[in-house]
């Protein structure tokens, strides 16, 4: 069974075997005609069937109540129940799927791969020829010449590898710093999963791109300590102490000297930065001392027959205690759960209870493992187990959405969590000592740069560059609004504003206590200003939408969020940025429910809105 969904395509990417998704317009997807197909809309239906055509991005399945045409731009999932062997046999099965398609439909064409560069054409016969980055929600999106480009698949006639189509193809434009190595070296510390996931990549990508050579890895003394040597300028060597110790260790590391650059799955506490600051790291808590390097985000994952798609914190919190026991309690099957919980000093506890949950704990009785691609692999097996895991460890499992309490649910999808919708999201964040050398602060710029976002999207995380929802892809409870003590108009109003709008993965937040952007909402600035002006949204129109908590004082709530928006679209003007519209909707979305701090600081945002 094949899936052509954005996990599927995930997976393929971390694997080494990404292909781009096989619903190459004008071709049969990963299925050909007369194969059965299990297909669900964005909306959730449901249509099975045998696949019949696909002509103009339009499915035609028959199925026992007559033909169904579905648009392939409201198609979440299509699976493949049956049919040719390709279609069956996994990442090797899907990229010759796709190769077979594009063959059946514009000749021998090889497959596609994300990061290839390709010439894709529109039905109004205009081309366009750049690297592909990502094919999410129904769009491709490329790095062109003229900036980046998000192409509609509805509109596509046709995708081939830019050599097909005639011409050369236009240079990417990629950021890149100024990195010159010659010599030196860097010592960097950090929890288990950002080593594993993270920093050997980026330490490499930082080497090459200052013109070492030769590079390679030796294991020093402990099973999580690495060495990189590469022979950099001047026939000097550049080296880096890779040290991964878990979020404890790595702060004891920035502390004694044994390490510059800490890499942490989540921000430091007060305790910790009184810690760094008598050893010599001051101020570790003000936003200017923390480079963001990535998104990152804790997963619930359950095994793919359970009926249970998604819990409430609440919940989430009572079964890992073990005052829920059985999966019934939450509406599942009468089983008892197993839970597996990350092992002791993990920092992935400290995640959930810094995103609402400040009193999540462990029960004894729960298996201890010891990485997240165990605890995958564990779920992935029993139908009664419940496990925590880093975002991009999932295997067989399946992730559970996070219910709100006010009638949402967000699942761990790329764009919920570059956008912190999701409640578990946190930040790979790194702290530096304030002797670091020229070739940890030149890391820090690195790892911030569109190259190194590109790398870690190649490995299957999620990156920090912007991208687009899709049009009408967020989801309205006008009830709720109404509700929240808006009135019929306002609520009309701000519904056609979202439904009629696309929404950018950039979401403003402050600290907690001032009107102060915090460390992503800085760094969120330029990455706007330079999105802007890559040319990728030209001729539409930005605004900014400011949200607040719910006081109970509605008008109150409007401008403060207003107030929130105007604050925002203040600090791009002073880097060149004029935002054309400015809305604030108060309480009428939350992102959570409930009255502690931590919830209202989560409402209490910007967002990015594309017209």
């Amino acid at each position: 069974m094949g899936a052509v969904g954005m996990g599927f395509w995930n997976r393929m990417a971390r694997g080494g075997l990404s292909v781009l998704a096989a619903v190459l317009h004008g071709m049969m997807a990963a299925a050909h005609a007369a194969e059965e197909v299990r297909i669900v809309r964005g909306d959730g239906s449901e249509i099975r069937g045998t696949m019949k055509s696909f002509e103009d991005g339009i499915y035609v399945i028959a199925t026992p109540k007559g033909d169904v045409s579905i648009d392939v731009a409201k198609i979440a999932t299509l699976e493949i129940l049956g049919g040719t062997k390709a279609a069956k046999t996994g990442a090797a099965g899907a990229n010759g799927a796709a190769s077979a398609a594009a063959g059946g439909a514009q000749g021998a064409v090889p497959s596609l791969a994300l990061n290839s560069t390709v010439a894709i054409t529109m039905a109004d016969k205009t081309q366009h020829v750049g690297r592909l980055i990502s094919f999410e929600d129904g769009y491709y999106e490329l790095e062109t010449a003229g900036g980046r480009k998000q192409l509609a698949i509805a509109n596509v006639s046709k995708v081939e590898q830019a050599g097909a189509a005639g011409g050369e193809a236009q240079p990417a434009v990629v950021a890149v710093p100024a990195v010159v190595l010659s010599g030196g070296s860097i010592s960097i510390s950090g929890s288990r999963a950002a080593g594993e996931t993270v920093v050997r990549q980026l330490v490499e990508a930082y080497a090459r791109a200052g013109g070492a050579s030769n590079p390679r890895w030796t294991q020093r003394g402990g099973a999580n300590e690495r060495t990189f040597v590469a022979q950099a300028g001047g026939g000097k060597a550049f080296s880096a102490d890779v040290l991964f110790k878990g979020t404890v260790g790595a702060i004891d590391d920035l502390v004694t000297g044994k390490a510059e650059v800490v890499l942490l799955e989540r921000p430091i506490t007060a305790d910790e930065a009184q810690r760094l600051a008598a050893g010599g790291v001051s101020e570790a808590l003000q936003a200017a001392q923390q480079v963001i390097v990535a998104p990152s985000a804790v997963i619930l994952l359950a095994h793919p027959s359970n009926p249970v798609k998604s819990l409430t914190l609440g919940q989430a919190a009572d079964i890992f205690a073990g005052r829920i026991r059985n999966w019934s309690e939450v509406g599942g099957a009468n089983r008892r759960i197993q839970v597996l919980a990350p092992a002791e000093g993990s920092g992935l506890i400290d995640i959930v209870k810094a995103s609402g949950s400040p009193a999540f704990e462990v029960m004894a009785a729960a298996r201890r493992v010891a990485s997240s691609l165990e605890t995958a692999d564990l779920v992935g097996a029993d139908p009664a187990a419940i496990g925590l895991a880093d975002a991009d460890y999932r295997g067989n499992a399946t992730a559970l959405a996070i219910a709100t309490g006010c009638g949402g649910a967000a699942g761990p999808d790329p764009f919920q969590i570059a956008s912190a919708n999701y409640p578990l999201v946190s930040n790979l964040v790194a702290y530096r000592t304030n002797k670091a050398s020229k070739q940890a602060l030149d890391f820090l710029v690195f790892a911030q740069s569109e190259a190194a976002q590109r790398l870690l999207a190649e490995r299957g995380l999620v990156s920090l560059t912007p991208r687009l929802a899709g049009k009408g892809s967020i989801r309205l409870d006008r009830a709720a609004m109404t509700k929240s003590g808006a009135s019929a108009r306002f609520s009309e109003v701000a519904g056609q504003f979202i439904e009629g709008a696309q929404r950018l993965s950039l979401t403003f937040r402050f600290d907690v206590s001032s009107n102060a952007l915090d460390a992503r909402g800085l760094a969120d600035l330029d990455r706007l200003v330079s999105y802007a002006k890559s040319g990728a949204i030209a001729n539409r129109t930005l605004s900014l939408v400011g949200y607040w908590e719910n006081t109970g004082d509605f008008a109150g709530d409007v401008a403060q969020s207003k107030a929130r928006a105007v604050l925002v679209s203040e600090a791009l003007k002073q880097k060149g940025l004029d935002v054309e519209r400015l809305f604030g909707f108060g309480p009428l979305m939350p992102v959570s429910c409930g009255s502690s701090p931590d919830i209202a600081s989560r409402n209490r945002r910007v967002e990015v809105w594309v017209e």
